[in-house]
């Protein structure tokens, strides 16, 4: 049998966002989706994610955009600004 997995992606960048993944996985279009811990709405897409847990969830790194999640003096490579 072949399975078609759509992951969305950035859930957790802010609530329109998390509503749209949602909206589309109980719909049953989206598999899964990427969650973005630099996100404003991250605490609420693990909210979401706890509520809905048909929904595959894995990580979306993201090293280019966002204040870190890390304390900056830890993590000086990764940090130019």
């Amino acid at each position: 049998m072949k399975r078609l997995i759509v992951n969305a992606d950035d859930f957790g960048l802010t609530e329109k966002v998390n509503q749209a993944i949602i909206q589309g996985h109980l719909e049953g279009i989206i598999t899964s989706a990427s969650l973005l811990a630099t996100g404003a709405a991250f605490e609420s897409a693990v909210t979401l994610a706890r509520q809905h847990p048909k929904l595959g969830v894995g990580v979306h790194l993201n090293l280019t955009e966002g204040m870190p999640v890390s304390e900056p003096a830890r993590i000086p490579s990764l940090v130019t600004e």
